[in-house]
């Protein structure tokens, strides 16, 4: 008779290396459900189980022993969440054993976990570092542009003493100095402009002072004299200029005159008024001096 005891000879086989991790255990049942090895870990109550004495209640170690396979999570021996896998390993026809591969569910998915915590470590780092950029961009690129427009609205509102803010030596620190240099011919143009029309404006105030001596003077001149002085449009008739004169002769004043642009022409006997409206084309077109005699009708209606 030879005694061979399953511990020594199944305990090698099922050695699991590092495979498992640290919580990682093969469990060998017979199809009464009593344990074949040794147990990694004590029962939930501190006991330790004994090879083919000790019959678990484990339900993943009752489906291998009922013939089944499959993977579930459930509880183990110990009454600790674990991930189980168990099938049914046949050794005659009558007889076989039940077989269970489990893992701890916290040891199976700290892994897991620091996964996704790394993920999100490396995620949170990468957005600090977007933002970071954001902020540069936004401090070295659209900051001075925004600044840049800002100044260009102030020059166009006919701000010129206003200058763009030159951050750099980049191409919006040249741009702003550009800006500025165009600001500041613009600055000079706009003084120059504005001696110019300075003395433009005293040059025409000199004219206009001169111009109202002149006339001054002949209005002086023309009223003085005894003989009539009349000035008028030569296309409407409007009359733009009489003398004192006129008023003893007609009996209207110069202002009636003025006032009135048909005056002259009511003036004018009705018989007359054909001939001597015929007499302006022909010495407009000639440019000569015409002489004409005709009726005239005061303004107490007398006639000469």
């Amino acid at each position: 008779v030879m005694y061979i005891h399953p511990e020594d000879m199944l305990k090698p086989l099922l050695h699991s290396g590092g495979g498992l991790g640290e919580t990682g255990e093969i469990v060998l049942v017979d199809q009464d459900v009593k344990i074949i090895t040794s147990l990694k870990h004590p029962l939930a109550d501190g006991s330790i189980a004994k090879p083919l004495k000790h019959q678990l209640k484990a339900q993943p170690v009752i489906l291998a022993a009922q013939g089944k396979e499959g993977i579930i999570l459930t509880e183990d021996y110990r009454n600790v969440k674990v991930l189980a896998a168990y099938r049914y390993i046949p050794l005659t026809d009558d007889i076989g054993w039940g077989m269970v591969v489990k893992r701890d569910e916290a040891e199976l998915f700290s892994s897991i976990r620091q996964s996704i915590l790394d993920t999100t470590i490396l995620g949170l780092f990468g957005v600090i570092v977007v933002i970071i950029i954001t902020f540069f961009i936004s401090n070295t690129l659209v900051k001075p542009l925004r600044h840049l427009t800002e100044t260009a609205r102030q020059v166009e509102s006919g701000n010129l003493n206003i200058k763009a803010t030159v951050t750099g030596s980049d191409e919006i620190g040249t741009l702003a100095g550009t800006f500025n240099s165009m600001i500041q011919r613009l600055s000079h143009l706009h003084d120059e402009m504005d001696e110019e029309v300075k003395v433009r404006t005293a040059d025409l105030k000199k004219s206009n002072l001169e111009l109202e001596e002149i006339q001054h003077k002949y209005s002086n001149l023309t009223n003085s004299l005894s003989q009539i002085i009349y000035r008028a449009d030569p296309e409407t008739f409007t009359t733009t200029f009489v003398n004192s004169a006129i008023e003893p002769f007609y009996g209207y004043t110069k202002e009636e005159w003025l006032n009135d642009p048909s005056l002259w022409e009511k003036t004018i006997h009705p018989d007359d008024v054909e001939m001597v409206f015929a007499a302006f084309p022909e010495a407009k077109e000639k440019l000569k001096n015409t002489t004409l005699s005709y009726r005239i009708i005061t303004k107490d209606n007398m006639v000469k």
